[in-house]
């Protein structure tokens, strides 16, 4: 007979990343969950630990850049204009990306030692999802684990990024419907080899300091990843 702790629901670990627009969703999200009797955890900012309380969540701080990049990284770097935008982020990213696997290894062990018997989904920012990714990768899993979380990843940016049918949003290109794929997937191909390409080639050094050599399209299963070149950050072949 399954132990009585087997029996309830996964334990939910909300994260996101550290920024009121990217905090505000999730909390949103936890405060539903919570509302409909589920065990949330949230692993995020410092900065929004009383604003995790205040819709009943149990809160997990980050460790590290991720939690201090606003101080620490940004008057440094900064984000540009216009095309500078997307590629300064990725750079962020990057840059915030261990500490990132750290406070999720640390928030994962933590809920594993308080209940060993009970699953835990990760539902995230996907800006927050580096962490993930490197653990689906190849980075160390936490203890107790034998195989990284369930995930559930949730974006705060533009649908239409997700389609081959709209150009990129920065490239400030009116949505012509009879003009097809063929121009978006060229910019694509451009971006990616131009203005993305150093950001690109950065995160991928980084994961692999954390031990995350498995190729990023791996992380897609058995979807095509052809569906995913309209996202020129990905860095995948057309």
């Amino acid at each position: 007979m399954a132990s009585k702790s087997a029996l309830k629901d996964p334990i939910i670990l909300v994260q996101s990343f550290a920024a009121t627009g990217h905090a505000t969703p999730l909390l949103q999200v936890a405060q539903y969950l919570i509302q409909h009797g589920y065990d949330v955890y949230y692993l995020g900012g410092t900065q929004f630990q009383l604003a995790s309380e205040a819709v009943g969540a149990k809160f997990i701080p980050f460790i590290g850049l991720c939690d201090t990049w606003h101080r620490d990284w940004n008057p440094v770097h900064g984000f540009g204009t216009g095309l500078e935008i997307i590629p300064s982020i990725m750079g962020l990213l990057a840059a915030t990306l261990p500490s990132m696997l750290y406070s999720l290894q640390r928030a994962l062990s933590l809920l594993r030692e308080k209940e060993p018997d009970r699953e835990v989904v990760v539902v995230s920012d996907t800006s927050a999802s580096g962490g993930v990714a490197a653990l689906r990768l190849g980075a160390a899993l936490p203890e107790g684990y034998s195989k990284p979380p369930k995930f559930l990843g949730i974006s705060i940016g533009p649908p239409k990024w997700t389609s081959l049918e709209h150009n990129d949003f920065y490239f400030d290109i009116p949505f012509d419907p009879n003009r097809g794929r063929r121009l978006n997937i060229l910019m694509a191909k451009l971006t990616r080899d131009g203005i993305y390409k150093e950001p690109w080639n950065t995160t991928k050094r980084i994961l692999e300091t954390c031990s995350a050599f498995k190729p990023i399209e791996s992380l897609f299963g058995e979807h095509d990843v052809h569906s995913f070149a309209r996202i020129p950050h990905l860095g995948l072949a057309v």
